[in-house]
């Protein structure tokens, strides 16, 4: 994986690739994750043609605007003047020494995410080959389905998303080997960047206090283990007198806290969880349901459902659901992780053998299919070939997420009220799905669309959705 992330790299900056490559320069320059005009010059020179109109910007204006909170590009004014990322710092962090080693050898710069998350997925992989703990075919199931996770499509983009996952599925892996505040510090550790896994964090520090006593010696090393997760809050407050910019930028709408959005999280034919482990998930459902029917011997470890729901909650509330990812939602990559781990711990192997060798083949076509680690991220803006078959043959079956729906339909970002209606076709022209915003129904072309039509439509949110 290593040879390939150096050989075929075909991402390119994706997402908050910005953010995190200029964090990277900072580090490299001043070790400090402030962004300054040498760390611009530099990256600049180190990727040039990307992002070329945003550098120029905060070259000739954002770095002398001083204004609290005043914002270009994802970065920040703190109340010293200084500009720092909204996103946290600790993967550009982790991306030093890769950094070096591309600067030492004189190879392409945007290679050093690509190295880095390899190295990630090496260590994770030698760990189970080294792991003495389960049986050796289970080390060798969780490998292949370690590799064949909805991970790999983040493996060479220059964000965080590889790294939390990998954290999440040793952490869950660990808390099943019993070793508890290792669970706990990788979970901690992922947090930082994803804070709904602190919820994790809080899973396993429960049962270990349960296991190991409730006193002050196990308190204080699960404090020591997870006192990493407080570092962005206290990061942020300190410099901007507030202890998230996510939050504070208003890009959470508690609105969005809905079962419409959370079957979307697991469903959605475009980017839900069902995308990246299609045979994984029904089978937690059902193994999950099979634990609660037999209460009396109810594990600790089935609360991890109401851990996930509590992420779902957390998660749910971004405004922006079709946002930047490769095959499926970014926070369904992670959450992804602890559902296939459930599943191989808790599978009885000598009773469903057949059952397991078929999810994990199929697991690895669904991988392949959709193109593994060479997943191409502006894909997030083009309905997938399952659901535009849908909606060209059986359109009221697939009720997505406006978003969704929306971005995917027109191909660009940001649709609104200016956008409607928004019109899906098929191959011979015909419209079969159309999204009408509430606010500009009386000016509907009513050839298009008459009165019953949109009586008889599916309202969801602002939006009204009409099949024909």
């Amino acid at each position: 994986m290593l040879i390939v992330s150096l050989l075929e790299w075909r991402t390119g900056w994706s997402g908050d690739g910005f953010e995190y490559g200029l964090m990277v320069e900072s580090f490299y320059n001043h070790f400090s994750p402030e962004a300054r005009l040498c760390d611009l010059e530099s990256f600049e020179k180190n990727h040039p043609g990307h992002y070329t109109e945003w550098i120029a910007h905060m070259k000739s204006s954002f770095l002398e605007n001083q204004q609290h909170m005043s914002s270009y590009a994802g970065y920040y004014t703190d109340l010293k003047g200084n500009k720092y990322s909204y996103h946290f710092w600790f993967y550009s962090l982790l991306n030093l020494p890769s950094k070096a080693l591309v600067a030492m050898l004189g190879i392409k710069h945007a290679l050093l995410f690509g190295i880095t998350n390899a190295i990630i997925a090496f260590l994770g992989l030698l760990y189970l080959y080294k792991n003495k703990h389960f049986d050796i075919q289970t080390n060798i199931l969780l490998g292949v389905l370690y590799i064949f996770s909805p991970a790999i499509f983040y493996l060479k983009w220059p964000h965080p998303d590889f790294m939390i996952a990998t954290l999440t599925y040793f952490s869950f892996i660990l808390y099943y080997e019993k070793r508890y505040y290792w669970s706990i510090f990788l979970a901690a550790l992922a947090s930082m960047h994803t804070p709904p896994l602190i919820l994790l964090a809080a899973f396993v520090s429960i049962d270990t206090l349960k296991v190991k006593g409730l006193n002050l010696r196990n308190i204080f090393t699960i404090f020591l283990c997870s006192c990493c997760a407080l570092l962005p809050p206290l990061f942020y407050f300190i410099n901007f007198g507030q202890p998230n910019l996510i939050v504070s930028a208003g890009f959470l709408d508690p609105s969005f806290l809905n079962l419409n959005r959370l079957f979307s999280f697991y469903f959605d034919l475009n980017q839900g969880v069902i995308v990246g482990i299609l045979p994984f998930l029904p089978i937690f459902i059902v193994l999950a349901i099979v634990k609660l029917i037999d209460f009396k011997n109810l594990k600790y470890d089935i609360t991890i459902i109401v851990v996930l729901l509590g992420m779902n909650m957390l998660s749910m509330t971004m405004s922006n659901w079709n946002h930047g990812q490769a095959v499926i939602n970014r926070y369904a990559v992670w959450m992804s992780m602890l559902i296939v781990v459930f599943v191989v711990i808790n599978m009885d192997y000598k009773k469903n053998v057949l059952l397991i060798i078929m999810a994990t083949l199929l697991q690895v076509i669904n991988i392949s299919v959709h193109e593994g680690f060479y997943a191409v991220p502006i894909k997030y803006l083009e309905h997938k070939s399952f659901p535009k078959w849908i909606l060209s043959n059986y359109p009221s079956f697939y009720n997505p997420e406006p978003d969704i729906f929306g971005e995917r339909t027109l191909h660009y970002e940001g649709v609104g009220a200016g956008s409607s209606p928004v019109i899906f076709y098929n191959k011979e022209g015909g419209a079969k799905k159309i999204m009408v915003h509430q606010s500009t129904i009386d000016s509907i072309d009513h050839t298009l669309l008459s009165k019953q039509d949109l009586i008889k439509g599916k309202p969801i949110y602002d939006w009204i959705y009409i099949d024909k």
